[in-house]
């Protein structure tokens, strides 16, 4: 066969490769395209991302010549972010002030008779595009005879229950002059050259070991002084005490106590409306070492006035709250007082007769006899309470034919003032009472004791 045969034969096998070529072709200058805008793009951005950077270098510095335009004493603890407009592209320009002096730098938490040499002037802008925000620092020194020699320096630090220092904490100021700062780096709010006099320093959203939800302190400023005043605060927290019998079952009060060493006069005081199984205590300082809690009001309905070791063994009365927490639950133990009421002999059950119970301690948050409590017997003759832990002085009266028959504790012949003490068993208390046959007087029973015929 011929050469030229030949290729005429190889031809068919030869179509389309043309096509392929074309397409190959293709790609590779879309290829090229892409990578060709991707680098003008990224050019543009790297471009623009400068562009920025440069405008927010000439912001920065026109506001430091901004601030050193203001008179000093309105630059003390002086905060400010405002936006500025540029070309269409918002740029965010954060303006602060702290005092520092030469010696030391930062003017830190120290109680000093010198005050802060100068005052450090930041400014601080951003746009949309940058990363990294541009920052500009200059240092300021104050003019002879700037400030007047009743004017002082306040140093407000606040750390938290560990004793570890807070920043970003917002403190404010009200007294001869209202100011708000937040705390550094460690944990102070410098309020510097103010006047001098006495403030009340507010911490919002903290509690101090007072607690009763007061963020609120006092500190007196010293003129040509710097003055600390520390605090320790926390976010306040809050418990539910649950009323119980010795048995477990609910019982009703109005009134617990929360008790820590800390505390101000060692309790606190919350109260229900009227008696109830659950009472709450708020805006507490959550204390490493916890709570005791316990009804009443009398430093004698502490359980641990009777038992030492009451809290820490009992499983009763005790918590220990974190920062934050919301009603945290904790069981409170009352006691249970029972009287039994017969006849002179003992031999019949007293029904219907009157018993009151009234406090017989006398203390720190105790009202000697005060009514705690007015019931009758049962078809048993008895009467039963339940009471706070304490001493109580017990009347019971009837009346049979017309003639009133009384009988008292504590007194010759009669039962002495039942106790509730918590033992490891805490069971309940019983007293007898027997009536006498005939009228009585029943001195140092209350009118209140009296039965009506």
């Amino acid at each position: 066969m011929s050469s030229q045969r030949r290729a005429r034969c190889n031809l068919p096998s030869e179509q389309g490769s043309l096509l392929v070529e074309v397409m190959i072709g293709a790609l590779i200058l879309a290829i090229s395209t892409v990578a060709v805008l991707n680098g003008l793009d990224g050019a543009q951005k790297t471009g623009r991302v400068n562009k920025e950077r440069s405008v927010s270098a000439t912001l920065a510095q026109q506001d430091i010549e901004r601030l050193r335009s203001y008179p000093i004493t309105a630059l003390s603890n002086f905060s400010q972010t405002r936006n500025v407009n540029v070309a269409g592209v918002q740029y965010s320009v954060a303006s602060d002030t702290e005092w520092v002096r030469d010696a030391s730098g930062v003017l830190n938490c120290t109680d000093d008779t010198a005050q802060a040499d100068y005052l450090k002037i930041s400014s601080t802008v951003r746009s949309p595009a940058q990363s990294n925000a541009v920052k500009e620092v200059s240092l300021l020194t104050p003019a002879a005879g700037a400030f007047s020699t009743t004017a002082g320096t306040l140093v407000v630090k606040i750390t938290n229950r560990n004793g570890v220092a807070l920043s970003g904490v917002s403190v404010s100021l009200s007294g001869p002059a209202s100011y708000s700062d937040t705390t550094n780096s460690e944990g102070c709010a410098i309020f510097g050259y103010i006047p001098a006099g006495d403030y009340d320093v507010d911490v919002p959203g903290r509690v101090s070991w007072g607690g009763d939800n007061s963020s609120t302190s006092q500190a007196t400023v010293v003129a040509a002084k710097t003055s600390l005043k520390q605090l320790e605060m926390e976010v306040p927290a809050s418990l539910r005490a649950h009323l119980q019998k010795p048995d477990g079952s609910a019982a009703t009060w109005i009134e617990i106590q929360v008790a820590n060493a800390k505390l101000p006069g060692g309790t606190r005081d919350f109260a229900a409306g009227s008696p109830a199984t659950a009472i709450d205590a708020t805006g507490l300082f959550p204390f490493l070492d916890g709570y005791g809690v316990y009804a009443g009001t009398c430093a004698k309905n502490n359980p641990s006035f009777w038992d030492p070791t009451y809290f820490q063994t009992s499983g009763k009365g005790f918590v220990t709250l974190n920062p934050g927490d919301f009603l945290k639950d904790v069981n409170v133990q009352m006691g249970v007082l029972t009287v039994n009421v017969k006849n002179s002999t003992g031999t019949t059950n007293q029904v219907g007769a009157r018993v009151t119970f009234r406090q017989g301690d006398s203390g720190t948050g105790c009202t000697p006899n005060q009514l705690m409590l007015n019931t009758v017997t049962d078809s048993a003759g008895t009467a039963t309470a339940i009471l706070p832990m304490g001493t109580y002085r017990l009347c019971v009266s009837t009346v049979s034919g017309g003639n009133q028959r009384l009988r008292q504790s504590g007194v010759s012949g009669q039962p002495a003032h039942p106790i509730l003490r918590p033992p490891s068993s805490l069971s309940p208390a019983t007293v007898n009472f027997f009536l006498p046959s005939s009228s009585s007087t029943g001195t140092g029973c209350s009118q209140a004791a009296v039965a009506s015929p």
